[in-house]
């Protein structure tokens, strides 16, 4: 009895420090984004989609550069100067047509470990493997339900910094992947390189400027285990479209309210593509009818059930 009481209790001290040592490579890969300097070619892989995009990173006379380009199709860049974002595209009509290149990595930026430790564990591989030549961590973040996915982080062995990450579901099929063909951590940066071409079209966004809170909150009567709020309040956008922002400390949901038309009819949707699941429903408040979405990086069957007990309501 006392040596299985003995194997028991040394299982159990492996499990927690590989979940510890786990959360301290995340940690560290969280600073290497913003304190590193860096240029490197990464692939972004969802369903059949494939995008190669080349990201600079750099602080230049005291001051944060960033930039993210598009090197398929129609080549648009995003430039990050300090509190400045400048998506950049070679003409107006493809400005306006174009979504906006979110900010890479953004999710992995600021991990709580507090807060992920409530629904995943974070296990170690001791043995170290090679990405975009250089050698690397594997680190898996394992889920402790079936209401989010699983993620895998290859992380630079000398500085942390994330070279590869797979979103993978319960059986461990791979359902996203980004990964560094090419990088290097000495980059000859300077402020050229992050002025748009020219002739090109240039739309610009300042950090600084307040979104204005939406006019309504929400109730949700269930919400997936340690997955809360990002912000107090809606956030009011164009066209009279309020978002809200919900997170478990690595996936997050977006839910959007737009008005439409009272006479307006519409099917409840649910729709998945690679780890990216979005759903839809009508629903009528204040004698108002919206059209409310939801989208995320979790199961479908999660998203479905978050919207179906969403509900708008005055706000706080």
């Amino acid at each position: 009895m006392l040596k299985l009481l003995c194997v028991f209790v040394g299982v159990m001290w492996s499990v927690s420090s590989w979940s510890s040592a786990g959360y301290d490579w995340l940690s560290k890969m969280s600073q290497a984004f913003n304190q590193l300097s860096y240029d490197g070619v990464f692939v972004y892989n969802q369903g059949n989609d494939i995008n190669s995009m080349r990201i600079r990173h750099g602080l230049i006379g005291g001051v944060r550069y960033e930039s993210l380009s598009d090197l398929d199709g129609e080549r648009h860049e995003m430039i990050r100067v300090d509190g400045t974002t400048l998506c950049v595209a070679p003409d107006i009509h493809r400005l306006t047509q174009l979504p906006v290149l979110e900010r890479p990595f953004s999710q992995f930026r600021q991990l709580d470990e507090q807060q992920l430790a409530q629904t995943y564990s974070a296990q170690l591989d001791t043995q170290t493997t090679w990405v975009a030549d250089r050698e690397v961590k594997r680190i898996e973040l394992i889920p402790q339900d079936d209401q989010r996915y699983g993620h895998v982080f290859w992380l630079d062995q000398g500085n942390g910094f994330l070279l590869k990450h797979d979103v993978v579901d319960g059986e461990g099929k791979l359902l996203e992947r980004t990964q560094f063909t090419t990088i290097t951590f000495t980059p000859e940066l300077s402020e050229a390189d992050f002025v748009p071409a020219p002739a090109s079209a240039v739309q610009v966004f300042e950090e600084e400027q307040q979104a204005q809170d939406a006019d309504h909150g929400w109730r949700f009567a269930w919400l997936p285990t340690g997955m809360q709020p990002v912000w107090q309040q809606s956030q009011q956008l164009s066209n009279g479209v309020s978002m809200m922002l919900l997170s478990d400390g690595i996936a997050s949901v977006s839910l959007f309210a737009l008005p439409v038309g009272n006479e307006e009819q519409s099917d409840d949707k649910l729709l998945a593509s690679g780890a990216t699941s979005v759903a839809e429903r009508m629903q009528t408040w204040r004698g108002q009818q919206y059209l409310i979405s939801a989208v995320g990086e979790i199961p479908p069957q999660t998203i479905d059930k978050l919207l179906q007990g969403a509900e708008l309501r005055e706000a706080p």
